[in-house]
């Protein structure tokens, strides 16, 4: 009987579960809504990441420079700029999986019009994060003296 009873009960909460699930559906402009706050929280984090890798490394390096230690400092720029390189990489990845996932749900519902905007949005995006990426290992490299030449 108890057997019985858990059963029956298991199946209530899956056919509930399944009607939830279908009556919620988003609409392609829920869709076209929540995947550009996403795309738009990975690059601002992104960007954030390369300002604090920057804002811990450049007094360090500054030190090992002023204490006359060139190579150590140029080791740890590049440690920095491998750093700078990998988020930048791991966060075009993520806003790239982001995107192609919702650019899919676009087209199975039929809003090609908004997958074309969001696939813009993403474009830009991952611009945006090269462009931060450029900024912060020029900031690295300004750093260290100008070779004569």
């Amino acid at each position: 009987m108890f057997q019985r009873k858990a059963l029956l009960t298991l199946v209530s909460v899956a056919l509930a579960w399944v009607g939830q699930s279908s009556t919620s559906a988003q609409t392609a402009e829920e869709i076209f809504r929540s995947c550009n706050e996403r795309v738009h929280t990975i690059t601002e984090r992104c960007v954030q990441r390369h300002v604090a890798i920057v804002a811990e490394c450049s007094p360090r390096i500054k030190e090992l420079l002023a204490a006359g230690k060139v190579e150590d400092a140029r080791a740890l720029a590049r440690i920095c700029i491998t750093q700078i390189n990998t988020s930048s990489r791991n966060c075009i990845d993520r806003i790239r999986l982001v995107c192609r996932e919702c650019i899919d749900a676009l087209h199975n519902l039929g809003a090609n019009e908004l997958a074309e905007r969001l696939h813009q949005n993403c474009e830009r995006a991952i611009q945006v994060i090269l462009g931060s990426r450029t900024r912060a290992i020029n900031a690295i490299h300004s750093l260290f003296p100008a070779s004569p030449g």
